[in-house]
Protein backbone atom coordinates (compact mmCIF):
# COMPACT_ATOMS: atom_id res chain seq x y z
CA UNK A 1 0.00 0.00 0.00
CA UNK A 2 1.73 3.52 -0.82
CA UNK A 3 0.39 6.72 1.11
CA UNK A 4 0.75 10.19 0.45
CA UNK A 5 1.47 12.04 3.94
CA UNK A 6 2.14 15.45 4.04
CA UNK A 7 3.24 16.85 7.11
CA UNK A 8 4.90 19.74 8.34
CA UNK A 9 8.46 19.07 9.71
CA UNK A 10 7.46 20.65 13.19
CA UNK A 11 4.30 17.64 13.14
CA UNK A 12 6.71 15.13 13.66
CA UNK A 13 5.76 13.40 16.66
CA UNK A 14 2.30 13.32 14.71
CA UNK A 15 3.94 11.48 12.31
CA UNK A 16 5.40 9.09 14.38
CA UNK A 17 2.32 8.32 16.27
CA UNK A 18 0.14 7.93 13.05
CA UNK A 19 3.40 5.30 11.87
CA UNK A 20 2.86 3.32 15.16
CA UNK A 21 -0.88 3.17 14.50
CA UNK A 22 -0.55 1.66 10.84
CA UNK A 23 2.04 -1.29 12.61
CA UNK A 24 -0.86 -1.69 15.27
CA UNK A 25 -3.29 -2.19 12.10
CA UNK A 26 -0.58 -4.67 10.65
CA UNK A 27 0.58 -2.13 7.87
CA UNK A 28 4.84 -2.29 8.50
CA UNK A 29 6.12 1.19 6.86
CA UNK A 30 8.49 -0.31 3.93
CA UNK A 31 10.17 3.03 2.81
CA UNK A 32 9.97 6.29 2.45
CA UNK A 33 10.27 8.16 -1.25
CA UNK A 34 10.03 12.00 -1.85
CA UNK A 35 9.97 12.92 1.71
CA UNK A 36 6.25 12.49 1.41
CA UNK A 37 5.32 9.16 -0.24
CA UNK A 38 5.61 6.00 2.63
CA UNK A 39 5.16 2.66 1.15
CA UNK A 40 3.78 0.23 3.83
CA UNK A 41 3.59 -3.76 3.65
CA UNK A 42 0.86 -6.05 5.04
CA UNK A 43 2.92 -7.71 8.32
CA UNK A 44 1.47 -8.74 11.58
CA UNK A 45 0.31 -6.34 13.97
CA UNK A 46 2.86 -5.21 16.15
CA UNK A 47 3.85 -2.30 19.19
CA UNK A 48 6.64 -0.68 17.91
CA UNK A 49 7.96 2.97 18.35
CA UNK A 50 8.59 5.21 15.04
CA UNK A 51 11.67 7.67 15.66
CA UNK A 52 12.15 10.67 13.26
CA UNK A 53 15.47 12.23 12.63
CA UNK A 54 15.73 15.23 10.55
CA UNK A 55 19.13 15.66 8.57
CA UNK A 56 20.31 19.17 7.48
CA UNK A 57 23.04 19.45 4.91
CA UNK A 58 26.16 21.39 5.98
CA UNK A 59 24.97 22.50 8.73
CA UNK A 60 26.98 25.69 10.44
CA UNK A 61 26.38 23.91 14.23
CA UNK A 62 29.02 20.98 13.92
CA UNK A 63 28.44 20.23 17.39
CA UNK A 64 24.57 19.90 16.80
CA UNK A 65 24.77 17.98 14.06
CA UNK A 66 27.43 15.45 15.47
CA UNK A 67 25.16 14.93 18.41
CA UNK A 68 22.42 14.27 16.00
CA UNK A 69 24.65 11.44 14.30
CA UNK A 70 25.41 9.86 17.67
CA UNK A 71 22.32 9.74 18.66
CA UNK A 72 20.91 7.87 15.35
CA UNK A 73 24.00 5.59 15.67
CA UNK A 74 22.54 5.07 19.33
CA UNK A 75 19.61 3.82 17.99
CA UNK A 76 20.68 1.25 15.64
CA UNK A 77 23.44 -0.10 18.39
CA UNK A 78 21.29 0.33 21.71
CA UNK A 79 17.97 0.46 20.61
CA UNK A 80 17.77 -2.40 18.32
CA UNK A 81 16.19 0.21 15.59
CA UNK A 82 15.71 -0.43 11.95
CA UNK A 83 16.41 2.26 9.78
CA UNK A 84 13.31 2.48 7.11
CA UNK A 85 14.78 2.70 3.60
CA UNK A 86 14.83 6.38 2.41
CA UNK A 87 14.86 8.31 -0.98
CA UNK A 88 15.24 12.07 -2.06
CA UNK A 89 14.08 12.91 2.17
CA UNK A 90 15.05 15.08 4.26
CA UNK A 91 15.04 12.88 6.94
CA UNK A 92 15.39 9.47 8.58
CA UNK A 93 12.86 7.38 10.32
CA UNK A 94 13.34 4.28 12.57
CA UNK A 95 11.66 1.29 14.22
CA UNK A 96 12.22 0.27 17.52
CA UNK A 97 10.73 -2.97 18.43
CA UNK A 98 12.04 -2.88 21.72
CA UNK A 99 8.83 -0.85 23.66
CA UNK A 100 11.39 -0.35 27.36
CA UNK A 101 13.76 2.00 25.56
CA UNK A 102 14.44 4.98 27.19
CA UNK A 103 14.31 7.68 24.05
CA UNK A 104 13.08 10.84 26.48
CA UNK A 105 16.77 12.69 26.46
CA UNK A 106 16.76 12.29 22.39
CA UNK A 107 13.40 13.53 22.21
CA UNK A 108 14.53 16.35 23.92
CA UNK A 109 17.54 17.13 22.53
CA UNK A 110 15.87 16.63 18.91
CA UNK A 111 13.27 19.33 19.81
CA UNK A 112 16.09 21.63 20.44
CA UNK A 113 17.83 20.72 17.27
CA UNK A 114 14.54 21.52 15.04
CA UNK A 115 14.09 24.52 16.44
CA UNK A 116 18.16 25.39 15.43
CA UNK A 117 17.05 23.97 12.05
CA UNK A 118 13.39 25.94 11.53
CA UNK A 119 15.28 28.84 12.75
CA UNK A 120 17.83 28.25 9.53
CA UNK A 121 14.87 27.56 7.54
CA UNK A 122 13.29 30.99 8.64
CA UNK A 123 16.44 32.96 8.14
CA UNK A 124 17.46 31.18 4.43
CA UNK A 125 13.48 32.01 3.68
CA UNK A 126 13.67 35.52 4.47
CA UNK A 127 16.27 37.11 1.42
CA UNK A 128 13.91 35.71 -0.73
CA UNK A 129 11.42 38.09 0.07
CA UNK A 130 14.02 41.11 0.34
CA UNK A 131 15.47 40.12 -3.40
CA UNK A 132 11.84 39.86 -4.57
CA UNK A 133 10.85 43.46 -3.77
CA UNK A 134 13.75 44.55 -5.00
CA UNK A 135 13.35 43.10 -8.36
CA UNK A 136 9.95 44.73 -7.91
CA UNK A 137 10.49 47.88 -7.04
CA UNK A 138 13.95 48.27 -9.88
CA UNK A 139 10.89 46.84 -12.55
CA UNK A 140 8.61 49.83 -11.44
CA UNK A 141 11.71 52.65 -12.06
CA UNK A 142 12.97 50.56 -15.10
CA UNK A 143 10.10 50.62 -16.79
CA UNK A 144 9.84 47.09 -17.60
CA UNK A 145 7.58 45.64 -19.77
CA UNK A 146 3.82 44.36 -17.99
CA UNK A 147 4.41 40.56 -18.20
CA UNK A 148 8.24 41.15 -16.19
CA UNK A 149 5.99 42.75 -13.72
CA UNK A 150 4.04 39.84 -13.03
CA UNK A 151 6.61 37.26 -13.28
CA UNK A 152 8.29 39.25 -10.40
CA UNK A 153 5.52 40.29 -8.62
CA UNK A 154 4.73 36.35 -8.76
CA UNK A 155 7.91 35.92 -7.44
CA UNK A 156 7.32 38.10 -4.77
CA UNK A 157 4.57 36.57 -3.60
CA UNK A 158 5.62 33.17 -3.32
CA UNK A 159 8.53 33.72 -1.86
CA UNK A 160 6.49 35.91 0.80
CA UNK A 161 4.34 32.60 0.95
CA UNK A 162 7.51 30.43 1.82
CA UNK A 163 8.54 32.85 4.60
CA UNK A 164 5.23 33.15 6.45
CA UNK A 165 5.54 29.10 6.00
CA UNK A 166 8.89 29.23 8.11
CA UNK A 167 7.89 31.63 10.53
CA UNK A 168 4.69 29.83 11.23
CA UNK A 169 6.92 26.68 11.75
CA UNK A 170 9.21 28.31 13.56
CA UNK A 171 6.69 29.76 16.11
CA UNK A 172 4.33 26.79 16.14
CA UNK A 173 7.11 24.25 16.92
CA UNK A 174 8.74 25.97 19.63
CA UNK A 175 4.67 26.24 21.23
CA UNK A 176 4.52 22.67 20.92
CA UNK A 177 8.19 22.29 22.79
CA UNK A 178 6.68 24.26 25.51
CA UNK A 179 3.72 22.63 25.92
CA UNK A 180 5.24 18.94 25.74
CA UNK A 181 8.16 20.86 28.38
CA UNK A 182 5.00 21.62 30.45
CA UNK A 183 3.24 17.72 30.60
Amino acid sequence: MKRFIFFPIWKYRDLETRLQLFEEQGWRLENIRFSYLFVFKKSMPKKVDYVFYHRMAKDGRWDLSQKMIEYALSMLSEHNATKISTKSTFYEVYRITVNDSDLSEYKTFRSEYLNHVLLQYLIISSFSPIVGLGIFLAGLFQHIPLWGMILSGIYLLFSLLAFSYCLFGYIRHKSLVKKWKQS
